[in-house]
Formats: structure tokens, sequence, C-alpha cells
């Protein structure tokens, strides 16, 4: 694929997954590799524009306006990263450098009065975010003289997490500001060097990874040496050439800020478009509503379902029809729940007598005023403290996990290692009891460990599909009633009140069966948008390649 090629098929290409991450980052590659914009023979060399720049250099030391630096040994071949444009020269980065300095370390403050000064947290988007700096409020003309920051300068964050080494920003305001601790202040010869292109390789350095690759690690951060920073070597254009490649940069970061707004509220408008499709179908109070609602679903279902978050919905929008009845026909035939619910109080009544289990205190009856919506004929309105019995499992830390053994160790999400015991002979469901995960529901292999972060759950297997009762929990929010606390933990007080309905058990198997089946579609589709999104990635990746190598 040729550039203009590349270009003419922009926003096409900008449609795959980071697609107009990696057109930026081509832009700027190409930007400073001098194959953006055409060269011009009749442009004034870079070799002159050094040359002017080492004058004004003299001519400042001997004005002592600034000192004079160490020379520094040309750039050689083998420093060279790719080869130059004609009228191009590699230099220094000091070579071009009027000024390159931290800033002030002294006393600031949150709050005004006094100047305001720059923090790492002020570079913002490649600008100086005033809503985001500190104060001096000790300071004379010559502390003013000494960290003003000038329009034009760049202010570059060398010292922080790798998250914002790096970052850079052009001041674009001759507004009061003073330069502050932790951003390192490069001031370019105006004159002769444009700090907009300057920047623009700055912001190329930081995505191949270069400031991290020349960093010092301490603890807990990095820093950029100034005297590597200086010694980098710089590919220098003309300054014509300087100028047309911003205006450049600048017309395609401007179409690439299009293409993120478009994309994101064709994005929006999808969510949009599904959310009420779901709704419509969730809300549905007869069959001939809900076949209406399905219809819409079902005939726009490649439309909609093109993007991870409107399959995330479409799998808690199965699981909402599912305890609500509406995912498969009810038939007159089955045994109704009421039946199911005498004989699950027998076998509790049974297991009280054996001493098998404890006697619960009585839960109130279900109010209609409760019931959050309109229960099928043959189900029966329950709370959860009537079907299902939970308790803590054993404590197991990740030390004294045997790292041999095969058998998965269940916390609250999930499986959280192996070990070689067990204390589940079955499948079993699993709820996460404390932490961010804490109502998460997990069903185990035949044999599992499952430990104190989460419950066992137990209820009569004769009377309730395991799987129907997974899906119902999955289906609840058992979070409702948590704890308000830093560390949200849930317990049998706050499942155990909890409404939940409960179908005929024939019901309950053709329920299960549905909802595998539908989450089975929702594993497909995903898997064929990874697979198309993975192809698209790659394609761009080519592309991006091609480009740069030619």
């Amino acid at each position: 694929m040729t550039k203009d090629t590349f270009f003419t098929n922009f926003g096409y290409l900008a449609d795959a997954p980071n697609g107009v991450k990696k057109l930026r980052e081509l832009i700027l590659q190409l930007a400073v590799q001098g194959k953006l914009v055409p060269q011009d023979p009749s442009d004034e060399p870079a070799s002159i524009l050094l040359k002017k720049i080492k004058a004004e250099k003299e001519r400042l030391v001997k004005e002592k306006k600034i000192k004079k630096a160490d020379s520094l040994p040309p750039v050689s071949p083998d420093e060279e990263p790719y080869k130059l444009s004609k009228g191009w020269v590699w230099v220094r980065v000091v070579d071009i450098l009027e000024k390159l300095t931290n800033g002030y370390s002294g006393q600031q403050f949150k709050e005004p009065p006094g100047l305001p000064l720059t923090r790492i947290e002020t570079i913002s988007n490649g600008t100086v975010d005033f809503s985001r700096v500190g104060y001096v409020k000790d300071y004379d003309d010559e502390l003013i003289e000494k960290f003003r920051i000038e329009s034009k300068d760049i202010l570059l964050s060398h010292i922080n997490s790798e998250k914002h080494l790096g970052k850079t920003a052009v001041y674009q305001s001759d507004k009061l500001i003073l330069h502050g601790t932790n951003l390192l202040l490069l001031r370019v010869f105006k004159f002769f060097i444009n700090a907009d292109y300057f920047h623009i390789v700055m912001q190329y350095s930081r995505n191949i990874g270069y400031f991290i690759s020349m960093a010092q690690h301490a603890i807990h951060q990095a820093s950029i040496n100034q005297s590597k920073l200086s010694y980098t070597p710089f590919a220098l254009p003309p300054l014509a050439e300087q100028h047309r490649i911003v205006a450049k940069v600048d017309l395609l970061m401007a179409l690439c800020d299009e293409l993120d707004k478009w994309q994101q509220k064709k994005k929006q408008k999808l969510i949009r478009l599904n959310n009420a499709a779901l709704d419509r179908l969730l809300t549905a109070r007869t069959t001939d509503d809900f076949a209406d609602a399905w219809r819409i679903i079902r005939d726009n279902f490649d439309f909609l379902y093109t993007a991870p978050e409107t399959i995330t919905k479409f799998r808690q929008a199965i699981l909402q029809l599912a305890v609500q009845g509406k995912l498969v026909p009810q038939d007159t035939n089955d045994e109704p729940a009421s039946a199911l619910l005498v004989k699950i109080k027998t076998e509790k009544d049974r297991l009280i007598k054996e001493k098998k289990i404890k006697k619960a205190a009585p839960l109130p009856p279900v109010s209609p005023a409760e019931a959050p919506y309109e229960l099928p004929k043959g189900w029966e309105w329950v709370r959860l403290g009537e079907i299902i019995k939970i308790s803590s499992g054993d404590g197991l830390t990740s030390e004294n996990m045997d790292s041999n053994g095969q058998i998965p160790v269940y916390g609250g999400n999930g499986i959280a290692g192996y070990h070689s015991k067990f204390n589940v002979e079955k499948p079993t469901i699993v709820i996460g009891r404390v932490g961010y995960y804490c109502g998460s529901v997990h069903m185990t292999e035949e044999k599992a460990w499952i430990t104190d972060n989460a419950f066992i759950t137990f209820f009569s297997e004769e009377n309730i599909f395991p799987y129907f009762m997974f899906w119902l929990l999955k289906g609840t929010n058992l979070k409702e009633r948590e704890n308000a606390t830093a560390q949200p933990v849930i317990s049998g007080k706050k499942v155990y009140p909890l409404v939940v309905g409960l179908p005929p058990l024939a019901e309950q198997h053709r329920i299960v069966t549905k909802v595998d089946q539908l989450m089975k579609l929702c594993d497909e589709l995903e898997s064929k948008l990874i697979k198309s999104q993975t192809k698209s990635e790659k394609l761009v990746e080519a592309s991006v390649k091609a480009i740069a190598a030619n």
C-alpha cells in the first residue's frame, strides 16, 4: 500500500481496533522521517540552519546570556535510526536548545493567591492546563526572570511513573506562569526551530518508548537524565519544511479527532439502540408485545451486536428474561412450583429432625408490594432463604496451596489457584462473600476447594435443577443489600430476604437449555468479533509498516 492509497483509505483503516491511535502514531513517524510532506529543493538546507544556530549561540554566550555548553561529538552513522531526507541533518538535541533546565523547587501552594506554577498534572493533551497549577506566594523579579515560561517553550515530564514519563506540552500563551519542578523546560532557538515541530519529535519519541528506555529507574518512579536527553540524536529538517510538517500534522490530527468523535457517537448510538430494544423486550406485558420486541432484535441482530458492550447487555437481558419466566413458554401440565415448595419444606424439616441442619428463623411472606414483576402461571414468589442455605468455605492462603495440585481453588472471583485437596465433591455453586467480587456466582468442577472468601451454596437438588439455581443467582443482584463499607461484604442475613421467582421443575430444565443455547450464541458472537477485530488490526499494522518502510 502506498502512502497516497493509505490516506485515501484513512477513514476505513481508522475503524479497526485502535485504528485512530495507530494512525496518530504513523502520522508522527512519517513526520519525523521526512515522509509526510514533499521536500522542496529551494528550501535552505538544515546544515545552513545549524550554522546560524551556532552563531546565535556564540553571540549569547559572549553576551553572558547563556553559559557555554560542552561540545559533543557529531552523530555517528551507527547512531542514525533511519536514512534522512535530502536537506535534513542529524544533530544532538542540545545543539538546537537555548535552554534546558528544571524548575522552581521551593514552597508552593494548591490555592491562590500567588503566581501560577506548573506541576506534572498541569500537562494535559499537549497543552498547559491552568486549572491544575500550583502557586508561589514568596517571589521577586529575579525569581520571575529565572523561572518564567515563554510562549513556545516545551515542557517535558521527566520524573514520575511510566504512565506520565515523557508527556510533553507546548506553552502557547504569553500569560505569566512559572516553571515548576519535575518538568524539564526546553527552549529552542525560535528563529530557526519551529517549537511545534520539536514537540512532534518529542511525542514520537514517547510513542516508541524512547523516554522509558533511557530513564533511570528508582523506587516507584523513573527519571530522564538531562545529559542523556541532550545527547539524543535529532533529525533536523529545513525550517520551511518544519512549518509544512507542523501544518500537515495539525490537519491530520484534527481529522483523527473528528474520527474519534464520530466513532464515539456511532458507538453510543449503537448502545442506545440496543438498550432501547432490550428495554422494550424486558418490559413487554403481553405475548404480542414480547413477540414484536423480539422480532426487532432478531431482524437487526447483526447490526446491534457488533460491539462487546452490546453483547454484555444481551447476556444480562437473557438472564433477566430467564428469571422472569419470559424466555420459554409455560406448560400447564408441569407440576407447579407450589408443590416444589411443599417438598422442599418437608425435606428441610426432615434434615432438622435428623440434626443435619439447624432450624432457621422464619422469613416473612412475600407481600404484593415486593413483587418486582408479574409472575407466570405455575411460578411462586419465594425468599432465597426458603430455598437455599449458604456457608463460608475453608481458609486457604496462596502460600498454603500445593503448587503440584490439580484441584481448582475457588475464591470470590472464581479460580484463584490449585491445590491437592478438596472440600466439595460435586459441581457446587460458589458465591463471592467479600471484596469487590462479592455476589459473583460460579459453578465448580466435580472436585474443588472453596475458600472462606466465598460461600458454598446448599439447596434441594431434587426439587431445584442445580444449573437453574446457578442462572437464577447470576440473574439476581446479590449485592443489593451489601454493607455500605470500604470493604464490600454480603452474608446470609443480607441474601436470605431477597425475593425471586421459582418456576416448575420441568420449566427450570427448559430455561437452562435455552439459556445455554443463547449464551453459546453470545460466545460465538464474541469470538467472531474478536477474529474480525484482530484481522482489521493486523491490516492496519501491515499498512503502517509498509508506509513507514517506503
